[in-house]
């Protein structure tokens, strides 16, 4: 059972915009918006992209992607 709710959480992560999923990890594992600086470079910047002025950049999505052990191309609006 434990492996089918984990299945089923990750098929819901996979619908989910790129600003929405971080948004959901952001909430998921209780992170404050300074913990995401050292992805993005700066507290500023993730501002920007939370409120959607800026998208997501290549490296931050590797590094992302590498901190929640999921594809970086879930964070790029390809």
């Amino acid at each position: 059972m434990e492996k089918y709710e984990k299945s089923k959480y990750e098929r819901e992560k996979l619908k989910l915009k790129p600003i929405e999923l971080l948004k959901s990890f952001i909430e998921d594992f209780d992170l404050k918006q300074k913990d995401l600086s050292i992805y993005f470079g700066s507290q500023s910047i993730v501002s920007e992209v939370l409120n959607n002025k800026r998208s997501i950049s290549i490296e931050a999505a590797k590094k992302l992607g590498k901190r929640f052990s999921v594809s970086p191309l879930l964070f790029l609006d390809i």
